[in-house]
């Protein structure tokens, strides 16, 4: 899965190329760090993210982060923080896969939003209430007694979607009710990008949902392990603006001359990978084929067995 002489294991993971734990072993933008705890680092290990499933055939990655706001009282009107990924995205092949993730808020009484640096580059806004005045009232799907499903549409969390590409974000909470904030319903607030899916799974958890404890405390150990999911495209461009059209003959498309596609494998496909705000291509194994298409001869045959039943013979 990786060139010959490099490394390929970080603990119980299989770091497959273009990615490379060792120099000269991966592709530019694709470097992966193992520390001493045999931890998969995303990058030079800088922003701490462990990067914990590589998805080879579908160009993504999923990597651990943690929240981007998480206070235990609200006491400004307005608080706003940063999130990013560093020197890894931005110029390189990797970003924020913005299909798979959403901003996320939890709280009473407040209005997240999400931008660029630039407070004017407007991404994603949700806004929170608290409906019923006891916790367990507007919390029913975290009560021990009952089995309902927890949705985040509004009612103590929230959640929009992400859709553009940035290298760092920047995470605003307003408090829209000051009283009602601290009449008991919920002192916490929390805010983050996660993956799709992962709020419906620890919303309670987060809540320290218990009918005999009050405040509402959340776990740390949850706050401090987010999944957010990423993906990669070969000759990545981010763009200032979105792109409405794009023309299929661009240098964003899979290169015409093999010798300048990083899908170096026979038996090989080359994806476009255009949207909005990002242009690039990714490499698959064709099908029929399964492996690695960014090595020499990476993508192999595999056989299907077929079997046959001896057909029943009739007689009259």
């Amino acid at each position: 899965m990786g060139l010959p002489g490099c490394p390929t294991k970080c603990g119980n993971l299989t770091v497959p190329y273009p990615f490379g734990i060792s120099a000269n072993c991966s592709l530019p933008g694709f470097n992966l760090t193992c520390d001493c705890k045999s931890r998969l680092l995303l990058g030079d290990g800088v922003t701490g993210m462990q990067v914990t499933d590589i998805f080879l055939q579908n160009a993504s990655l999923r990597v651990i982060s943690h929240a981007i706001i998480s206070e235990p009282d609200m006491q400004f009107l307005s608080i706003n923080k940063t999130w990013g990924l560093g020197d890894v995205v931005g110029a390189g092949p990797i970003s924020l896969s913005y299909n798979h993730n959403k901003f996320i808020a939890l709280g009473c009484g407040l209005q997240a939003k999400l931008t660029g640096i630039d407070e004017n580059n407007f991404i994603a806004e949700c806004s929170l209430t608290c409906w019923g005045g006891d916790p367990g009232n507007w919390l029913p799907a975290c009560r021990p007694d009952l089995a309902a499903t927890a949705e985040c549409s509004g009612n103590g969390c929230c959640q929009a979607p992400i859709n553009q590409y940035t290298p760092t974000f920047n995470a605003w909470i307003t408090d829209l009710d000051h009283e009602r904030f601290h009449a008991g319903l919920l002192t916490n607030f929390m805010v983050f990008i996660a993956e799709q899916g992962w709020i419906e799974r620890v919303w309670c958890h987060l809540f320290g949902w218990n009918p005999k404890d009050s405040p509402i405390i959340p776990p740390p150990e949850l706050l401090s392990n987010v999944p957010v999911m990423l993906e990669w495209a070969m000759n990545s461009t981010l763009l200032l603006y979105p792109m409405w059209t794009w023309a299929p003959d661009t240098e964003w498309t899979c290169p015409e001359n093999g010798v300048e596609s990083a899908c170096t494998s026979n038996h090989n496909s080359c994806i476009n990978m255009n949207s909005l705000y990002r242009v690039g291509y990714v490499c698959r194994c064709a099908i029929g084929y399964d492996g690695n298409p960014y090595l020499v001869d990476g993508c192999q045959g595999f056989t299907l067995s077929i079997f046959c039943r001896p057909k029943a013979w009739m007689h009259y």
